[in-house]
Order: structure tokens, then sequence, then C-alpha cells
């Protein structure tokens, strides 16, 4: 990454690193950005574009890389379990991929104009990119509701919200009145939505067992779209989190012993 691009926001990854090396690996599948690839077809004495990567921490500053000035082919940037790798010379083309376990996997070409003109919206489509498994990026099923409001996206009950319970991952968005989660309690298979209630700090709206943090913040959304549609302001009764998670763990128990007596029957018609 050229000196002048680096600042105390922009890690530069090291060449002989082994994330340098896995991401340049990956590039070589990529018709644009491999060694001898289409741009370098007619004149290969013109590939002199070198392989230069950076990692952010925060969205905030992955917003301001992509506004600091024009990148060329083959420079990029890391984010969390994300990457973007301009395949356009001076241009706005993002190789777009996630991480899936020990490898990089593709799923979209992005072009981020939008961290200029709207950067809630940006902050919003990089956070469901985080928060999708990688099976739902490649299916390019991977959209958080499309409104105005900011998805903040973290791990750990550390950096989340006061009271929070024990929680591997989660997001947030304030919006109105309102704030909007969706969490895994650590050890747990499924998320959790809340809507609360600001003012008196209530918590109005809770459900469980969503399969992906994408669903249960939609969930979430769409109860406060439904509460604002019907002028729904009057709540009858605060809901508990304890009470959420004794019902949700007693629809497992109920749910593991109907597929263990499924399975028994089954193994009964066999014989």
């Amino acid at each position: 990454m050229a000196a002048d691009r680096v600042t105390d926001a922009y890690e530069t990854i090291p060449p002989e690193s082994k994330e340098h090396e896995e991401l340049v690996l990956k590039c070589q599948d990529n018709w644009w950005l491999k060694r001898g690839g289409i741009p370098w077809e007619e004149d290969p004495y013109l590939e002199d574009y070198p392989y230069e990567f950076a990692r952010v921490g925060d969205v905030e500053s992955l917003r301001k890389f992509f506004l600091s000035g024009c990148w060329a082919v083959r420079q990029g940037v890391v984010y969390h379990d994300l990457a973007f790798v301009q395949q356009d010379d001076g241009g706005d083309d993002w190789w777009t991929l996630k991480r899936d376990g020990d490898k990089w996997a593709p799923f979209e070409s992005w072009s981020f104009d939008i961290a200029k003109w709207y950067p809630s919206r940006f902050s919003s489509i990089i956070a469901s990119m985080e928060l999708a498994t990688p099976t739902q990026c490649k299916s390019l099923a991977y959209g958080l509701p499309e409104n105005d409001l900011t998805w903040e996206v973290g791990t750990g009950a550390e950096g989340a919200w006061e009271g929070a319970p024990e929680i591997e991952r989660w997001c947030r968005a304030q919006d109105g009145e309102y704030e909007l989660r969706a969490y895994k309690l650590s050890g747990t298979d499924g998320f959790t939505a809340e809507v609360y209630a600001k003012e008196g700090n209530r918590l109005i709206y809770i459900e469980d067992l969503f399969s992906d943090a994408l669903h249960a913040a939609a969930a979430a959304a769409s109860r406060v779209e439904n509460y604002r549609k019907h002028g729904i302001t009057e709540f009858c009764r605060e809901q508990t989190r304890e009470s959420s998670i004794a019902r949700a763990a007693m629809l497992r128990e109920s749910a593991r012993a109907l597929a263990a007596q499924r399975d028994a029957e089954g193994k009964g018609r066999v014989r």
C-alpha cells in the first residue's frame, strides 16, 4: 500500500504474511486480478500492479478507505471476515469476499459510491454482510431491511448495551423511540429479536429461535413498522428475557423429544 495511503486507520497486511498469501492465491480465481489476466493479455509487460491489502477495524474506517481516493487494481481491504479487492484500475468495482472457515468465498461485486452519499445505507450493507452466513452471502440473500436505520454489529457482551446477557454476536439499530436488537445467546443455536421502548427502557417484544441474525433483525424492524402502521403506542405488559429464554428451552426440548420419537418409529418400521 502506498505510504501516503497508510494512516492510523489502515493497517497494511505484510506481503510475507499468510493472510496476504491467501488473498493473492484467491485472486488467481478472478480473471481481472490473476497474474496474466484479461487486462494484460495484449501486453503482459504492462502488468506492473502488486497485490496490496490493508486492514481496518471499524465500519467508519472502512467507509473512509473507499472515499480516500483512486485505488489501483489488486489493492484491497480486509474488514473482520470480509475482503474487498479493486478489479478496475482507478475505478470503483470491488470484488467482495466472505471468510468461510479457512478459505475466502467470493460472492458479489460492489460499487461503493454510496459510502459518500448514503453513509447509513453503506453501514447497513456492510452490517448485513457481516451478519450473514457464507451460504447466505453466496446465494445473495444477505440483505437487512432497506430503510434509513444504521445497524451496529459486534461480538460478545462488551460493547453491546447495558445489561446485555452472555451473547456471542449481536446487532442493533435506533429507530426513533425504539431500539431494535438481534443477538445469539452463548451456547444456543438460534438468534433472538427484541424491541425496546426507550421511554422507560421497556422490553415490549422478544422472539427467539430465528435461524440467523438477518431474520431476527428483520423481525424486529417489521414489528416496529407494524406498531407505526396501526398507531400502536400502548403495550399491555412488559415482557421479560428470562421468560422468553425459558420458553425457548422448553420448545427446543420438545423438538428434540419429537425428533427422537420419530426416529424410533422410523427404525421400528424398518425392522
